[in-house]
């Protein structure tokens, strides 16, 4: 039990308070605080990878007991399917496309509600961050442990977005505003990491948030056409 235990602090780092420490740091000086890690400094702060598993662990637990507004849209827009294939020929193809539809977006409603949808964002965002920030002093390692700290941090503060989801109309507005801080965060945090100019940083962290969203929504749209097609021939055999 000792040695678990030591383990535990060891990745956790709350006996010698790496926690607050990387918490304070990526809030106040996120650019200082990750140069600091990629320069050898382990000692003071979380590693990015625990920090990243950290926070999309607490972000799903908390969500677990919230409603989430849009969510909530989508099952509502499930059953709603569901309803009117009711009324429809069971042997029809129309019916069966119907429920397929529902199932697909079911499932994509699982899928979005899941941890591994937060994995896959980081990893879609690391590979972009990567992509519009090659040309720069740093190595590629240090570019990922950048990539990682900022996103884990961001999903850390769009926790707060838990407090207005009780409403869907607030919910939107300050999920706009919670965009605008995202993109300024990283924004910053670029202009003194890559010593590079605002407008610089700004559009290069415009075009990366601009691609993940196109890139989200066609891989959204293949999937779920995808899964109804697979779903009509299954229920033809």
């Amino acid at each position: 039990m000792g040695e678990l235990k030591e383990l535990f602090i060891d990745i956790a780092g709350w006996e010698n308070n790496k926690v607050s420490r990387t918490i304070k740091g990526l809030t106040l000086t996120p650019a200082k605080t990750i140069q600091k890690f990629c320069e050898g400094d382990r000692d003071s702060f979380l590693h990015p990878v625990t920090y990243l598993v950290t926070i999309i662990s607490l972000f799903v637990f908390i969500g677990s007991f919230v409603p989430d507004p849009i969510l909530n849209e989508l099952n509502v827009d499930t059953s709603e399917m569901i309803s009117k294939a009711s009324n429809l020929d069971p042997k029809s193809n129309t019916y069966k496309a119907q429920i397929n539809a529902a199932k697909a977006m079911q499932l994509c409603t699982n899928v979005l509600s899941s941890s591994y949808m937060h994995y896959f964002m980081a990893f879609l965002y690391t590979l972009l961050h990567l992509f519009f920030f090659k040309k720069t002093n740093y190595r590629l390692k240090d570019n990922v442990w950048f990539s990682i700290f900022t996103g884990a941090h961001i999903t850390l503060l769009s926790i707060v977005a838990y407090a207005f989801y009780w409403s869907y109309t607030i919910f939107n507005v300050f999920g706009w505003l919670l965009n605008i801080v995202m993109i300024t965060y990283r924004t910053w945090a670029c202009i003194g990491f890559y010593q590079v100019s605002w407008k610089k940083s700004l559009k290069k962290n415009l075009l990366m948030y601009l691609v993940s969203f196109i890139i989200l929504m066609f891989l959204f749209i293949i999937s779920f056409v995808i899964l109804i097609f697979v779903g009509i021939k299954f229920n033809a055999l």
